[in-house]
């Protein structure tokens, strides 16, 4: 299968009439690799995706959420694990899945050693979950606002307006 992306000097795409809601996720993809941003966001070609990956993300943010409502460890890693069953995931995945829950152990006892910290210095355990925000761009050399309007989910927003994104990946 071809495909082929338009030029870009020739003429300029509105993003808008191709995408309804922009995240921070939604930036990130495009500053990283536009192309992979094409082929996703534009041309809505999907790649697949390892469920194991998936589920171990979902289950390191309830972790951390309740690290951050019970302060209680233990309790962290009974929720990232009722969340990150082996038996959730196809055969040919369930063999990555002890590597990951080893892994799993130190994540959660390190972000729970960097919460003070985090704290200190964002104010992370003030704060919600899981909060839906809808904002305007604006170019930060001429303060026009753009048209595009960003909706997302943010992983954590404080009572400061900080903003905490939790990401699981090695490359992150």
């Amino acid at each position: 299968m071809k495909t082929r992306i338009p030029n870009q000097k020739d003429k300029k795409i509105e993003i808008s009439k191709f995408v309804k809601n922009f995240s921070p996720s939604f930036f990130l993809s495009y500053k990283d690799c536009p192309k992979a941003f094409y082929y996703k966001y534009i041309a809505k070609i999907q790649l697949p995706q390892k469920q194991i990956h998936l589920l171990f993300g979902e289950a390191f943010h309830i972790a951390v959420e309740t690290l951050l409502k019970t302060e209680n460890i233990v309790t962290a890693g009974e929720r990232f694990f009722q969340k990150f069953e082996k038996i959730k995931l196809p055969s040919d995945e369930q063999e990555n899945y002890q590597e990951l829950a080893d892994k799993a152990f130190g994540m959660i006892n390190k972000f729970n050693e960097l919460i003070p910290i985090l704290d200190s210095k964002y104010g992370i355990k003030k704060g919600q979950s899981e909060q839906w925000i809808e904002a305007v761009l604006k170019d930060p050399f001429s303060d026009e606002v753009l048209p595009l309007v960003t909706k997302g989910r943010l992983d954590r927003k404080t009572s400061d307006n900080n903003i905490i994104e939790v990401k699981t990946s090695s490359g992150k």
